[in-house]
């Protein structure tokens, strides 16, 4: 039988309630197309890497607390062409990064800054100590010039404020790749 609602008072009959789907989960770690992604119930498919994007075969290294945040950010930097793997926190991001060694790991990372546990301000300055080079661009709710010059001084390259334009923070990597491709060379 279906739950019961709890009666407001005592003698009144219960109203039947109908059962709760399940909450939407997905254990996605990464967001390239090559990887599988296990999860409880459907998702849009994450699309195909565009040939022709902005950020054709750029790996980007996405760092994002919220679950629907990070799924939005990384369909859109897929979708302009670049390779997408993602954390949930700053310590992730750092483990990861030294696992997986600073120059194959990715190419740019994409820093939410107010996450728990280890903040992006804190995950940044511990890969800059660490001898991380590459373009650090922080993502946050804030957009005043003080919070601004918070995330550069910790070690950011930039900056991005959310809501993120998709359009914008695709030509913001571009832009940043081409400087760390220019500075490698």
């Amino acid at each position: 039988p279906p739950p019961q609602a709890a009666s407001p008072e005592a003698g009144e009959p219960s109203i039947p309630m109908p059962p709760m789907p399940p909450m939407a989960t997905s254990t996605a770690s990464t967001a390239t197309p090559h990887a599988p992604i296990s999860r409880t119930t459907p998702h849009p498919p994450m699309p195909q890497p565009s040939r022709f994007g902005p950020l054709h075969g750029c790996r980007i290294l996405l760092v994002e607390d919220g679950p629907d945040n990070r799924r939005l950010l990384a369909f859109h930097l897929v979708r302009a062409g670049a390779e997408v793997a993602t954390c949930e926190d700053g310590q992730q991001a750092v483990d990861r990064l030294r696992r997986e060694g600073f120059d194959r790991a990715c190419e740019l990372v994409l820093m939410d800054m107010q996450m728990p546990g280890l903040d992006g301000y804190d995950a940044t300055r511990q890969l800059r100590a660490m001898g991380f080079r590459r373009p650090i661009i922080a993502l946050t709710a804030h957009a005043s010039t003080n919070d601004r010059e918070r995330c550069l001084a910790c070690g950011c390259a930039d900056y991005a404020s959310k809501p993120i334009d998709a359009k914008a923070l695709a030509a913001l990597c571009a832009r940043w790749r081409s400087t760390a491709t220019a500075a490698a060379a």
